[in-house]
């Protein structure tokens, strides 16, 4: 019907009209102009009575002229439009590898730390190892002190030394002499003494 078409196209050359002053096409009278054209429904009578159109009638404008000069406007701000949406879609295509970019950085970046951290675990597993063999270095250490110790003591309880047995066999035989004397069967029991133990352990 009429009716229905009239309110379809009200409804689109409201969007219309609305897209243009968003952009700023149209000045502040053609926008309040168009709106009030905009606001009335599809009953003739009440188009008829507003003021603006009494006025436009008044001064013989030709409406319709009015219309589609206003459609025009529509239409070249559309495609202006569209091209302001094809310049931004070549940034954000700028933009998008720009972040792929960065992405591939930071891929690059985790792969790194992810060495890293395998680098650190290998020093970590060397450094327990070293003090491991510390520790047991230390054991042996001790060890080997103890039975030099040990092994010392043995040494200057069982053996002769060369002075001991210049004084027996060429001192005078007096009380020193009878020292030197003493001294050797010492050591000549203790000999026998360890002899002896380890004859018991081995047997």
């Amino acid at each position: 019907t009429m009716a229905g078409e009239a309110a379809a196209q009200t409804a689109l050359q409201g969007a219309k009209v609305e897209a243009a002053a968003t952009n700023g096409l149209l000045s502040a009278e053609e926008e309040a102009a168009a709106q009030e054209l905009l606001d009335f429904d599809d009953d003739p009578r009440e188009f008829q009575q507003d003021s603006t159109v009494q006025e436009a009638l008044s001064k013989g404008i030709d409406l319709r002229q009015y219309a589609l000069e206003v459609e025009t406007a529509l239409r070249s701000v559309e495609r202006e439009s569209i091209n302001d949406y094809i310049k931004e879609s070549e940034s954000l295509a700028g933009l998008h590898t720009e972040i792929r970019e960065c992405d591939s950085v930071l891929d690059s970046m985790e792969s790194m730390l992810r060495g890293f951290q395998g680098d650190l675990a290998s020093i970590s597993a060397q450094i327990k190892y070293l003090q491991d063999e510390s520790l047991s270095m230390n054991v042996k250490l001790r060890n080997r002190k103890t039975a030099e110790s040990q092994l010392s003591s043995f040494i200057q309880q069982i053996v002769v030394p060369p002075e001991l047995i210049t004084n027996i066999c060429e001192a005078e035989v007096n009380e020193a002499y009878l020292e030197y004397v003493l001294e050797l069967n010492k050591k000549v029991a203790f000999a026998k003494k360890d002899s002896t133990a380890m004859t018991s352990a081995c047997a």
